[in-house]
């Protein structure tokens, strides 16, 4: 007959796994609210952002998904992240409670270049002294070490 988690219909105000996949979706920050999230007694006050696209609902952020949007719009300051635009996908391996669940998760949008970051000295490629490179040729492979 089928999954009977999956037969039952849950309803929610929020963006949820089954609203997108592992592709994601592109959507632009309109907003972002303090809001009571859960049911009954559960309820607690969670940040929520919503999008320009109203036929999305709006997403419970959590530190993980914080974090995220600020590498991905390059900015933690929230005046600066209005208007910009993310991907949010369903990333299957993300956990909860030791088990893996599945989950919504942000990255850059698809087609939006990711924001410049400082790359660190231990890091960071050489850099260009203006010499040409040498062909391959130029190397000796003979050298007995």
């Amino acid at each position: 007959m089928g999954n009977l988690t999956e037969m039952v219909p849950t309803k929610s105000n929020y963006l949820a796994k089954k609203d997108t996949d592992e592709r994601g979706v592109d959507l632009t920050i309109k907003k972002f609210v303090y809001e009571n999230v859960g049911q009954g007694t559960d309820k607690e006050e969670r940040l929520v952002v919503y999008w320009t696209d109203t036929n999305y609902k709006p997403m419970v952020i959590n530190k993980s998904n914080a974090n995220r949007i600020k590498r991905a719009v390059g900015s933690d300051d929230t005046d600066k992240i209005i208007g910009k635009t993310i991907n949010v996908y369903v990333d299957p391996d993300v956990e909860f409670g030791g088990e893996v669940v599945g989950g919504l998760r942000i990255r850059a949008a698809v087609g939006v270049a990711q924001p410049k970051v400082a790359a660190s000295k231990t890091t960071a490629e050489p850099e260009d002294d203006g010499r040409p490179t040498p062909p391959v040729e130029a190397y000796d492979d003979d050298v007995p070490f």
